[in-house]
């Protein structure tokens, strides 16, 4: 985990996802506790408490967002554009309610620790953990 943290600023080029990860359920061993202790020059060990057994534990689904952020840099006049996935977390943080409210065509300014993850199929997905979000212009609504 990298503990680096960057800012961009940029624009959204597709309104929010809200997305949900699914509820687990696996099997965790718990061992006995184990005193260790010298005996006449020894060391020997002795069960405090005895194994308590294989407990099922269940970690609930928890609620995440995606954005696609574009970046631009200019090259004397030539103009590249760089896509960023940006994962938001614990969305009921004050600092990340902007989320909610931004959509396509925003401007906006995030700051967040770049992180990794490798796919079950072997692909390794590049990302931005959001700390923070800023909207700097709002798309104009849409009349109808």
């Amino acid at each position: 985990m990298n503990a680096t943290t960057i800012t961009l600023t940029g624009f959204l080029g597709k309104d929010r996802e809200i997305r949900e990860t699914r509820e687990r359920t696996y099997t965790r061993r718990e061992p006995a506790t184990r005193l260790e202790f010298h005996c006449g020059g020894a060391l020997r060990y002795e069960d405090v408490l005895p194994n308590r057994g294989d407990h099922e534990v269940t970690v609930p689904s928890r609620q995440y967002a995606l954005l696609s952020l574009a970046t631009h840099r200019w090259q004397g006049s030539e103009q590249t554009t760089t896509w960023h996935r940006i994962v938001a977390w614990n969305l009921d943080r004050l600092e990340r309610m902007p989320v909610r409210l931004c959509r396509k065509g925003d401007r906006v300014r995030i700051t967040g620790r770049p992180t990794s993850f490798t796919t079950a199929d072997g692909r390794t997905i590049e990302q931005i953990e959001l700390e923070s979000l800023q909207i700097l212009r709002s798309r104009a609504p849409e009349v109808p």
